[in-house]
C-alpha cells in the first residue's frame, strides 16, 4: 500500500516530499492500530471459545474426551474434604440439656469452624420444643436425624431375659437413665455399623463423635487438633488410648475375633497393637480400650468391604454378642484398629480440653444455655 502511494504521488519537490511522507507515517500508524486491534479481538474470541467447549465436554458426560477427564480430575484433586460432628440423643430429658453444654464448648473454643454442621441423630419423637433449645446452645448448624431401632431379623431379644448374661446389669442401667432396655446397646451397634449406613453421613468424608455428655474446656493448637472435625489426610480414625480396660463387657469377644479372623483368613495390619491385645487377654483376662466417647473416623475405611463385614459380623449376626454381652465398642474400636488399620493411619492422641461425664460439663459451663 505504501510503495503504491509512493509510486502514485510523485513528488515533484522536496517540501512536497517531506508532506508525503509524513502522511504515509500516519496512515501505517492507523493501520498498525486496527490490525492490533482485530487481531485482539479474534484471540480473546478464541479463548471464550475453548473454555465453551471445555465446558460441554464436562456436562455431556456421554462423550468424554481426554480434555473433560483432564478437567474431572482437577476438580476432584481441588475438592475439600468435607467433615460433620455426629452425636446420638436418646430420648430422656436430661440428655439435651448435657447436649447443650458440648454444643456450647465447640462454639466457645472454637474446636471446629462454625460452618460445620451437626448431624443430631434421636431415637425417637424429638420435639420442637427440644430442637428450638439446643438451637440456642449452637452456633453451627443442626441437622436432624431421626433413626429407628430393629433388630437383627433371626434375633429374638426376649430370649436373653432370663439368660446368665450381662443382661440384668443392662436392664438397670437403661432404667435407672430413663431409656428403653436396649438403649445402650442399640447406641453400640449404631456407632458400629449404623451410622456408616445412614443416608446424612454419606456427602462427608469423616465423622467426628461426641456423647452427650462430652464437652471441650479448653483450645489446642497442634496440628492434630487444629484439623477437627476432620483428620490429617494420612489417618484413618482418632481417639485417645489404648489402655487397659477392665474384664466387663468383653465376654468371649476375645476368642469370637480369633475364630473370625481364622475363617476370614485375616492377619492383623497393626500386628503391635494385636500383640498388646493378645498380651492384655493372656495376662489379665481383659481388653484394650480407645476413648470413642470423642473419636473421628474417616468413612471411606469404615465402608471398607473387609471392615463391614467385621462389624457386621459383631452386631447383626449370631453369636448376637453386643445384645447378649453388651461387647463395648470401645474394646471392637481397638480390635478393628488392630485387624484392620495400621501403626500409620491410627491416630492415638487426647485433646487437652475434653472433657467427659455427667456433671463434669455443668460444673464448667453452669446454666446450660447462659451466654
Amino acid at each position: 500500500f505504501f510503495m503504491m502511494t509512493h509510486i502514485l504521488s510523485k513528488p515533484t519537490n522536496p517540501a512536497e516530499s517531506k508532506s508525503i511522507m509524513y502522511a504515509q507515517f500516519h496512515l501505517q500508524t492507523k493501520i498498525i492500530i486496527i490490525i492490533t486491534i482485530a487481531l485482539g479481538v479474534l484471540f480473546i474470541n478464541t479463548i471464550l471459545n475453548e473454555q465453551t467447549t471445555k465446558r460441554h465436554q464436562i456436562t455431556h458426560a456421554g462423550t468424554e474426551t481426554p480434555t473433560s477427564r483432564a478437567l474431572a480430575r482437577t476438580v476432584k484433586n481441588d475438592k475439600t474434604p468435607k467433615s460433620a460432628i455426629a452425636v446420638l440423643v436418646p430420648g430422656t430429658d436430661n440428655d439435651p440439656n448435657d447436649l447443650c453444654y458440648a454444643l456450647r464448648s465447640l462454639s466457645e473454643y472454637k474446636i471446629v469452624p462454625a460452618t460445620t454442621p451437626i448431624l443430631v441423630f434421636f431415637e425417637y419423637s424429638f420435639g420442637p420444643e427440644r430442637k428450638a433449645f439446643l438451637k440456642k446452645c449452637a452456633k453451627n448448624p443442626i441437622r436432624w436425624n431421626p433413626v429407628k431401632f430393629d433388630f437383627p431379623p433371626d434375633l429374638d431379644p426376649d430370649q436373653f431375659v432370663n439368660e446368665a448374661t450381662p443382661f440384668g446389669r443392662i436392664y438397670r442401667m437403661a432404667a435407672r437413665l430413663g431409656r428403653g432396655n436396649w438403649g445402650y446397646v442399640q447406641m453400640i451397634r449404631f456407632w458400629n455399623t449404623g451410622v456408616w449406613k445412614h443416608p446424612s453421613v454419606q456427602e462427608f468424608d469423616t465423622l467426628m463423635r461426641i456423647d452427650t455428655d462430652s464437652c471441650f474446656t479448653d483450645f489446642s493448637e497442634s496440628l492434630e487438633d487444629m484439623a477437627l472435625p476432620g483428620l490429617p489426610s494420612q489417618y484413618d480414625y482418632r481417639a485417645g488410648g489404648p489402655g487397659l480396660g477392665m474384664n466387663i463387657w468383653i465376654k468371649n469377644l476375645y476368642d469370637f475375633t480369633v475364630t473370625y479372623m481364622n475363617m476370614n483368613n485375616i492377619t492383623p495390619s497393626n500386628p503391635k497393637l494385636w500383640d498388646f491385645i493378645e498380651s492384655s487377654w493372656k495376662k489379665r483376662k481383659t481388653l484394650p480400650v480407645v476413648q470413642t466417647n470423642f473419636e473421628v473416623g474417616r468413612r471411606s475405611f469404615f465402608q471398607r468391604k473387609d471392615v463391614s463385614h467385621w462389624h457386621e459380623a459383631v452386631t447383626e449376626k449370631a453369636p448376637y454378642g453386643v445384645f447378649r454381652f453388651r461387647w463395648g465398642d470401645a474394646q471392637i474400636r481397638v480390635l478393628t484398629a488392630a485387624l484392620f488399620g495400621t501403626e500409620d493411619t491410627m491416630l492415638f492422641v487426647k485433646h487437652p480440653g475434653y472433657k467427659h461425664g455427667r456433671g463434669v460439663c455443668a460444673e464448667h459451663f453452669g446454666d446450660a444455655t447462659s451466654d
